[in-house]
């Protein structure tokens, strides 16, 4: 019984020291052993196992492991036996994976003022002034923190890797809407996270030739509301990257929407409204029509499962829109928001 309570008491020890090594961020990372697998470092922690990538260390710890292809165990740094690493309910946190390298231009920061002037143009141009927008580039997130600010409900962000959405999400958290009105996450703009006819409003505020083309016009037609939807997709005069009448053009017809391009003093900008729903009817009434008979007499969802009783669409001269969710569908107001 003694040996079996000495030997675990040697473990716990083993356990809560081990050597440190510097990150490529400045940041100290303790650890009990270390092996390395092809380009790898395999850190055996505390509470559990982490693997780093040669560009997530610092130089003196490539140079430390990398030498040669052995594993190199833990040495207990010296006078430190009795210092405790973090704690298993606490791990280290690992490092952001570096950003991938972006084929287009680096991300512009804006300042407040104008974030919140690129903001007011969108809306603006889209004739809403609130509802569901759908960001596919997130860029720094000043512009999706004013469209919140601005009244938009809900803007949603995408951002191409983790480090980008955590930089985009500053200016939001800063101005308290983080995550009630703006969530920024990562994925692809070409295949968007969110259902048929959801948003109202798709904005892309630093469109060049070169980002175009991994923005899927058919995934902005297929995600903005029937009627009501609009994209307002451009550059701001003066702004790096190039963007041409040309592409935009040619993007804009691809939405399956109506396009209107323009070219100003505020730079070159598409407002893509979409037709309204091959094959809807009116519903100007509670129950349909003036006649009170609750059947619908559109053409669009004939022969598709749908309970009977459910608004897929809706009309409404409401000053705010009727938002929806039926049928995973969205149902919007008709009147600007």
């Amino acid at each position: 019984m003694k040996l079996t309570i000495c030997l675990l008491l040697l473990f716990v020890c083993s356990v809560a020291t081990g050597a440190e090594l510097t990150l490529s961020s400045g940041a100290k990372l303790q650890y009990v052993s270390a092996a390395v697998e092809e380009d790898q470092l395999v850190l055996t922690l505390p509470a559990g196992k982490m693997k780093l990538k040669k560009d997530n260390l610092s130089a003196a710890s490539l140079a430390q492991f990398f030498t040669d292809s052995a594993a190199r165990p833990a040495a207990a740094p010296a006078g430190s036996s009795t210092e405790a690493s973090p704690s298993p309910t606490e791990p280290a946190s690992p490092p952001l994976p570096s950003p991938e390298v972006s084929k287009d231009a680096p991300v512009v920061k804006l300042t407040a003022g104008e974030a919140s002037g690129l903001a007011k143009f969108v809306l603006e141009k889209s004739g809403l002034r609130a509802g569901i927008c759908e960001m596919p580039r997130a860029g720094d997130g000043a512009v999706a923190a004013a469209l919140a600010q601005q009244g938009v409900s809900i803007v949603h962000a995408l951002a191409s890797d983790p480090r980008s959405a955590e930089a985009a999400r500053k200016p939001s958290a800063a101005s308290g809407v983080l995550g009630e009105q703006v969530i920024v996450e990562t994925g692809n703009p070409a295949s968007l996270p969110l259902g048929d006819w959801v948003a109202d409003l798709y904005a892309v505020t630093d469109a060049t030739d070169a980002n175009l083309k991994s923005l899927s016009a058919a995934e902005a037609g297929r995600v903005l509301a029937p009627f009501r939807g609009v994209a307002v997709v451009g550059n701001p005069a003066g702004a790096k990257g190039g963007l041409s009448k040309a592409a935009l053009a040619e993007w804009a017809t691809g939405t399956g929407g109506t396009a209107t391009i323009g070219e100003d003093a505020n730079g070159l900008w598409a407002v893509v409204k979409m037709p309204p729903l091959k094959g809807g009817d009116d519903w100007g009434h509670y129950y349909h029509g003036p006649d009170g008979n609750p059947v619908s007499k559109d053409t669009a969802f004939a022969g598709k499962s749908y309970h009977p009783s459910s608004t897929v669409w809706r009309v409404t001269k409401s000053k705010d829109p009727l938002l929806m969710r039926v049928c995973g569908r969205a149902a919007a107001s008709e009147s600007k928001m």
